[in-house]
């Protein structure tokens, strides 16, 4: 078995060079996004294609790998020795989840909203304490907890049964001074993110009216 595990926009041209010297292997690839079937021309020399992605943060070369033993990895590709492929990750103590080529866009989109995104919003909470004369590492360390704690609870009660805070309580007093006294480019933002927690505060509490806070927060957002 062959891994490609250079740069997503690599995988191909790597590919391309390596192909004619690969002959009766399993090539795989490590990306998120692209499925197997970048591996093109497969067929005549015995090649299986396949794609394996670790569901974790990778943020250092060095260090990274020390926390993937137990990270789950997804996995799809040509059937043939594709339950080889998972059996070789279960074997090592990782859980796996199998997957469509056709899902690993939308796959890789859920990734990057709960990982890459959700820093997005981490930091524009802690450039807010900071203006409310927080040092950056008491306000990391405080928004870390209070983060934590809620993604505790949406493990054990799901999003639903977890969702807390002005716009569950339809406060809409509260979401108008947020937006207030936010900077242009954050108020986006928070706009935005506000009509998702409408969608989940509607079916929380099916018979509240929402109607006003749907306006606070841009009115673009329909009820489910």
């Amino acid at each position: 078995m062959i891994l490609f595990t250079v740069p997503d926009s690599m995988i191909a041209p790597v590919w391309e060079e390596a192909k004619p010297y690969i002959s009766d292997r399993i090539v795989g690839h490590c990306s998120g996004i692209y499925s197997s079937s970048i591996f093109s021309d497969t067929g005549g020399n015995k090649i299986y294609a396949c794609s394996v992605h670790p569901l974790f943060a990778i943020s250092s070369k060095e260090h990274s790998w020390k926390e993937l033993s137990s990270v789950l990895f997804t996995i799809e590709g040509d059937e043939t020795y594709l339950q080889t492929v998972v059996e070789i990750f279960r074997g090592s103590g990782n859980p796996v989840k199998m997957i469509s080529a056709e899902h690993k866009i939308k796959y890789h989109a859920a990734a990057a909203l709960s990982s890459n995104y959700m820093t997005a919003l981490f930091y524009m909470a802690e450039q807010l304490l900071m203006e409310c004369g927080f040092h950056e590492e008491e306000a990391r360390k405080q928004l870390y907890a209070l983060s934590k704690g809620n993604l505790d609870h949406i493990l054990e009660q799901g999003c639903i049964g977890a969702l807390t805070g002005p716009v569950e309580r339809n406060d809409c007093e509260t979401v108008q001074a947020h937006l207030d006294a936010m900077h242009p480019d954050m108020r986006d933002v928070y706009q935005k993110n506000a009509g998702y927690l409408i969608r989940i505060a509607e079916k929380k509490h099916p018979d509240r009216d929402y109607t006003r806070m749907r306006q606070i927060c841009g009115g673009s957002y329909e009820r489910p």
